[in-house]
């Protein structure tokens, strides 16, 4: 369901983190653009294209990053019926207070299975 797993994290610094839908439910309050202090996820595969990816992180605005130009940190899915969303954001206590609105998205009905 989550779409690929975490390999590795660069050490907890700050990096911009960019809105790629500015529509959806769980991201169209976001601000376009953020700095944020996190631990920045490296994963065995990008989720594009497989899940809808609600933010990705610039790997340029910090050092360790090896996915490229299309870092994918946050994205949803509907699953079975279901909702799947996923955020690598908040892996540090100062980095829990990452503005979000996923968690509210995915608990709502997605409608009847399909």
């Amino acid at each position: 369901m989550l779409g690929t797993r975490a390999t590795g994290a660069a050490p907890v610094s700050p990096a911009t983190v960019t809105v790629a839908d500015r529509v959806h439910p769980a991201s169209a309050t976001l601000p376009e653009r953020w700095r944020h202090i996190d631990r920045w996820y490296t994963f065995a595969a990008n989720v594009r294209g497989v899940s809808h990816v609600l933010a990705t992180v610039d790997e340029k605005t910090y050092a360790g990053g090896s996915m490229g130009f299309d870092h994918p940190v946050t994205w949803c899915k509907d699953y079975q019926g279901g909702r799947s969303f996923y955020t690598g954001l908040g892996a540090t206590r100062r980095a829990s207070a990452a503005p979000t609105c996923g968690p509210t998205w995915a608990a709502r009905s997605s409608g009847p299975p399909a």
